[in-house]
């Protein structure tokens, strides 16, 4: 039997250009890259990208092969790291030479692609997807793929494959294009990180991109968006929504306010005109609490897909109900999440993008909708780190707390309590309390809390000696790698966080409240080598 791990579907586009993309796992472990088209008008569309795949070759970089089955395309899925990726990792060590020298094959391998190549002179068919915007006196390819950005192009240990080939046109195009698209997509995911070494005008002059140029290839790129969407309602409103200035220092964990958005599909796709938008703030968010929206649909009867995007914003995300008509439970309607996510236990979802939605069939006509839900929404610093490198909050396994007592001979483990929490207690940020007694120990001078067996994010409600006594006026110590956030939250980089109080006379019993996030340690040793060195002061 055949597991669908990953589905993107394409609605916000223009009818024959809708497409469903899935990644299949087949009975034998073997993965599959699956293209459908999301109706008969996209059929041709899905025949044109196999019709590159038949006629396309090259010796240094091939194309994944692909087959026609049933107007679908099946693709051989690659194993290996993308050029995208092995170029950041470059960039986030500050190694320039390297970098440029990457990018520099990376457009001797783009003048090399298509047919033939000449001077370029516009046509009717390039200004009908590009428009009237075009640059003179420069070197063009005609058909090329220009979805070859570096994110596309897989390196194994023996060859590089161009995976991605849906765009590509019979008519010249300037290389250079191609060029600024690859640079675009850089600054637009990865940001904080670019605009160290180059500003963006600077990166297209080492790429031989002139200024002049940039606006021209900037018009030609949002025509070819419009080209694809849907105008001024599709793409380009999209993401300057969407769009975030990513920084390199942690500055917030939850932004004040959020949006929720609703779009319905009336047959026109997903657009930004057939949209409900509603806004909420910290107050009605934080803490976990269920946010309730109800929708009024009763002005429309064509209702075919729904769309719910519950924030504009990274994070964790859980769909507690959604029900159509009051009693209508459209959960098992559901047919795709953004591909940037991974699921959690307790049905939570972490959205690694700043667009986490989730996409139900409509079988008959609505009238009304409410849904319930829940966020965390993530600040930008640690979401840099997650969507770089693709992991997951380690959120499947026990914590182990452990509380050590000094009675003068400093912590270690023969005096020490440990309490080992389930997921279900700790996941959405659940508060949790321990309850030590203390008795029949006497002499204590320190007591040292280890709120969890990794690193991530940790609040620390209350402590409380003998029912009345605070020790939060007395901590001494905390982990150097350590950084506080908004709202008493802490971030740990180290995956053994401490914090230290002082005692001043005996206690008997000690109660403390808390909340942990744990981290995965893939994310931790990114923030600890790269991220955490750069920008973050440490507390000592």
């Amino acid at each position: 039997m055949n597991t669908v791990i990953y589905t993107k579907i394409n609605r916000e586009r223009k009818k024959q250009f809708q497409l469903m993309t899935q990644i299949v796992v087949d009975e034998e472990g073997k993965k599959y890259v699956y293209k459908k088209p999301l109706n008969k008008d996209a059929v041709s569309h899905v025949c044109r990208i196999h019709d590159y795949c038949l006629n396309s070759s090259r010796e240094d970089i091939r194309i994944a092969n692909s087959t026609i089955e049933n107007d679908c395309i099946k693709m051989e899925y690659i194993e290996g790291k993308s050029l995208c990726d092995i170029l950041m990792d470059h960039i986030a060590n500050g190694d320039r030479k390297e970098a440029v020298s990457i990018l520099e094959r990376y457009k001797d391998f783009i003048y090399g692609i298509g047919k033939e190549s000449a001077i370029f002179t516009p046509s009717s068919s390039y200004e009908e997807v590009f428009g009237n915007n075009y640059p003179e006196g420069v070197l063009a390819g005609k058909s090329i793929n220009i979805d070859c950005v570096l994110e596309n192009i897989i390196c194994t240990d023996s060859e590089c494959v161009v995976i991605d080939y849906e765009w590509f046109f019979d008519f010249y195009i300037p290389y250079d294009y191609l060029l600024y698209r690859a640079v675009w997509a850089l600054y637009c995911n990865y940001s904080s990180y670019m605009n160290e070494l180059w500003s963006f005008t600077e990166l297209c002059d080492i790429l031989g991109i002139s200024k002049g140029k940039i606006d021209i290839y900037a018009r030609m790129n949002d025509n070819f968006n419009d080209y694809v969407y849907n105008g001024i309602l599709g793409y380009n409103s999209i993401k300057k929504k969407y769009s975030k200035v990513k920084t390199n220092i942690i500055d917030i964990l939850y932004t004040s306010k959020h949006s929720a958005c609703l779009y319905y599909d009336t047959g026109e796709g997903f657009n930004e005109k057939d949209i409900i938008i509603t806004d909420y703030d910290y107050s009605q968010y934080h803490d976990c609490k269920i946010i309730t929206l109800t929708y009024d649909l009763s002005f429309t009867n064509d209702i075919k897909a729904l769309r719910f995007d519950p924030m504009i914003h990274c994070g964790i995300v859980k769909i507690d109900s959604i029900a159509a008509d009051s009693d209508q439970d459209l959960s098992e309607h559901l047919i795709s999440v953004n591909s940037e996510s991974v699921g959690l236990e307790n049905d939570e979802r972490l959205f690694f993008s700043d667009d986490p939605c989730y996409v139900y069939d409509v079988d008959n006509d609505i009238k009304s909708l409410t849904v319930r839900f829940y966020v965390i929404p993530l600040e930008s610093s640690v979401l840099d780190i997650i969507v770089n490198y693709r992991t997951k909050l380690q959120s499947l396994h026990k914590n182990t707390v452990t509380l050590y007592y000094d009675i003068g001979d400093g912590f270690n483990e023969a005096d020490a309590i440990n309490n080992e929490i389930e997921h279900t207690e700790y996941c959405g940020n659940k508060e949790i309390t321990l309850e030590y007694n203390l008795t029949g120990i006497s002499g204590i001078r320190r007591l040292r809390f280890d709120p969890m067996s990794t690193g991530g994010i940790v609040k620390i409600i209350s402590i409380t000696a003998d029912d009345s006594i605070s020790l939060e006026g007395q901590r001494e110590y905390i982990s150097p790698d350590s950084i506080a956030l908004e709202d008493g939250y802490t971030l740990f980089s180290t995956d053994d966080p401490q914090i230290v109080y002082k005692v001043d006379s005996d206690i008997k019993r000690l109660s403390i409240r808390f909340s942990i996030t744990p981290i995965d340690n893939e994310i931790l040793g990114k923030i600890r080598d790269r991220e955490w060195k750069k920008h973050i002061r440490f507390k000592r």
